[in-house]
């Protein structure tokens, strides 16, 4: 397909960003009918001019505006929830929305959320739309097979997190984000396309087929498929509409108000007028803007790039006093990690959890949260950093939490198994991760051999790094009987209270090694019944070992 870009417009980001906070850190899930839900009437502050920023559907309602003064609106409505603009954090919104974008398209254009030229240097007045996001669709419609299945995959995504949004498509990037902010033209909207529980042939047969479409023969199920998705595609636009007013076009606001005061109303106006004399009135800035509306001149945007760090702070709307209620605000900020490692594809196999106190005397908590196999799902993540965490003891409330994550490797997907009776089992890899996270990285070990003659030598233990383990090359077998695992520290043991039944074998050290006196080793039935490992030093028994 031709380059196609979609638009998506985003009204009221800051604050539909705040309450999505908000609501992830109250709630266990990650779904909303809506993202002010179940919240207060919200609003921003901009302490800067001591007004409202933007307020939310609640809030609007009860007569609460945007430029209101904090006294007015909270006389007017009490229970309204201010919310410092000062204190948003734009670089992280920035990277939480292009993020989860990126499973959608790997050329994003994130969002502005103030006026801004597109080359601040270049000779050009355009100004970016503010909150208004664009991505390049037509590349990745072979991967999701048309159009409308693209669409359908974002309606839901938007949904998922509850947003408020409306898009549209165009041959060009600055066409489909001024279509997206609401012109009268074929665009999406939260309600234009509804969630339905109905199975997808299902939905199919229910929908009435296109004018031009109707046939008596009947039709397989791909041929009902591609009808529905034809009916249901948004046509891509080449050019702007003539009607579009001049306010909806991104001019300096000086040359705006001149066309007005000439009588220019709209796009069609604007670009019937002689080029030669509007350069002489407005400049070359104007006729680039035009070019650039037009689609016969680019753009020299950057495109959004993962950043080779995971780092995350949040603000917490109130103190945390336990270790239970820091899962709450960490589980969407895990989600985050896992959308950033799914984009990556990595595991992460360290963090760095950083916990800031109160008392901003008291220096922040740095732990250290290790996955040795390496994770990249959301649900193990948060798992084993809740293992890791049980074991701490808060000194103080935490205030804010900071996440940062740098230590990578290629994900080891686990295919499941085949047979049913171990598919009910939990993975070995889980149950290790697990065993770590509750007991240490250095309390579970695996068991590695080495070539020596010396018992104490011919095996050790280390921490389980990778699954599975390396596979090491093992000693020639021998004829003798050894047990699989020996006392740390050999025990005396009186003669009655074995029986030998074989032996002895002797053992002496290397030329190399003179510390280790020969031993006569023995395979002896304890009187408790089991068979254990004896030897005899300097007229000695000791037990060195059980048989399994």
């Amino acid at each position: 397909m031709a380059e196609c870009w979609l638009g998506v417009y985003l009204p009221q980001l800051l604050l539909q960003y705040q309450a999505w906070q908000l609501q992830t850190i109250s709630a266990e899930t990650a779904t909303f009918t809506s993202v002010y839900a179940g919240l207060p009437p919200l609003a921003l502050y901009d302490a800067a001019f001591k007004q409202l920023h933007a307020v939310s559907p609640q809030a609007a309602t009860m007569g609460v505006k945007p430029g209101m003064s904090q006294a007015t609106a909270q006389a007017l409505l009490p229970e309204l929830r201010l919310l410092p603009l000062a204190q948003m954090d734009i670089a992280a919104l920035q990277h939480w929305l292009c993020q989860w974008n990126y499973d959608f398209s790997a050329r994003i254009w994130p969002p502005l959320l103030w006026p801004e030229a597109i080359t601040p240097t270049a000779p050009s007045a355009i100004h970016w739309p503010t909150e208004t996001l664009v991505l390049e669709m037509g590349s990745m419609l072979r991967l999701f097979g048309s159009q409308w299945r693209f669409l359908d995959s974002y309606c839901q995504r938007c949904r998922q997190f509850g947003l408020h949004y409306s898009l549209a498509l165009a041959r060009y990037p600055l066409h489909a984000a001024l279509l997206a902010r609401g012109w009268k033209a074929p665009i999406l909207t939260a309600n234009s396309v509804k969630p339905t529980a109905t199975p997808r042939p299902a939905c199919y047969r229910q929908l009435a087929a296109p004018e031009g479409l109707l046939s008596d023969k009947p039709q397989t199920k791909n041929q009902a498929y591609e009808q529905q998705e034809t009916a249901s595609a948004v046509p891509v636009i080449t050019q702007l509409p003539p009607q579009l007013p001049l306010q909806s076009l991104p001019l300096a606001e000086k040359t705006r108000q001149r066309l007005l005061a000439m009588g220019i109303r709209d796009w069609q106006q604007l670009q019937s007028l002689p080029r030669p004399e509007l350069g002489k009135r407005f400049g070359q800035s104007l006729l680039t803007s035009l070019l650039q509306l037009e689609g016969r001149l680019t753009y020299a945007r950057m495109a959004y790039q993962l950043p080779p760090q995971f780092q995350l702070k949040r603000l917490l709307p109130h103190d945390v006093s336990y270790i239970q209620g820091l899962l709450f605000p960490l589980a969407p900020m895990f989600s985050q990690l896992a959308t950033y490692l799914r984009a990556r594809q990595l595991a992460v196999q360290q963090l760095q959890l950083r916990l800031y106190f109160r008392d901003s005397s008291l220096s922040p908590m740095t732990l250290t949260i290790v996955y040795p196999l390496g994770e990249f799902r959301q649900p193990e993540l948060l798992q084993l950093c809740r293992l890791q965490l049980e074991r701490l003891t808060l000194p103080q409330p935490v205030t804010e939490l900071v996440l940062v994550a740098d230590h990578f490797i290629a994900q080891q997907r686990q295919h499941p198994p085949l047979s049913k009776a171990t598919h009910q089992q939990q993975p070995l890899p889980e149950l290790l991760a697990r065993l770590q996270a509750r007991l240490g990285n250095q309390q579970v070990r695996q068991l590695c051999y080495q070539v020596s003659p010396l018992p104490e030598l011919a095996s050790h233990s280390r921490p389980i790094q990778q699954w599975p383990p390396q596979t090491a090359t093992l000693p020639a077998p021998t004829a003798a009987l050894r047990p699989l695992w020996l006392l740390a520290t050999p025990q005396p043991l009186p003669n009655t209270d074995i029986e030998i039944v074989k032996g002895p074998e002797r053992i002496t050290s290397p030329w190399f090694a003179s510390d280790f006196p020969a031993r006569d080793y023995y395979l002896a039935r304890h009187r408790q019944g089991g068979y254990c490992w004896v030897f005899r030093c300097q007229g000695q028994l000791l037990l060195h070992g059980w048989m399994s």
